[in-house]
């Protein structure tokens, strides 16, 4: 179910087939809950996500390695739950008027963060 929704929202269907692998699920935000009923502030809302020629976009997808699709009065989003809530803190932040740099660093420091965690265990692990 969560397949079609996904490309009725503006995924193509091959990554939309990514919700079947792992834990991967899809989370569909209203950007009228930032905006209401504005035509004018959610055309600039989404411009704000996107940015220009698609980089915010795509940059939140690199440091998040989620999917973002937006599309009408929504931004869907596909990945594991802890990138999700990464990646919708960083929409809301966008959207409520954060600076985009500002968006990043926090991004990126939790990237480094993970990789951190991810490198202390290997190092606890015992080989033999």
């Amino acid at each position: 179910m969560e397949i079609i929704t996904a490309i009725g929202r503006g995924f193509s269907p091959e990554k939309a087939m990514l919700l079947l692998v792992g834990d991967n699920i899809l989370h569909v935000m209203n950007l009228q809950e930032f905006v209401g009923k504005s035509t004018d502030q959610m055309e600039r809302i989404k411009g704000r996500i996107i940015g220009e020629k698609g980089k915010a976009r795509t940059n939140m997808e690199n440091l998040t390695n989620t999917l973002i699709s937006i599309y009408g009065k929504t931004v869907s989003i596909i990945g594991s739950p802890d990138q999700l809530k990464n990646t919708i803190d960083a929409i809301s932040s966008l959207s409520s008027g954060s600076m985009h740099g500002s968006v990043y660093s926090k991004l990126e420091a939790v990237k480094r963060r993970e990789k951190l965690e991810k490198l202390q265990l290997w190092e606890n692990q015992d080989v033999f």
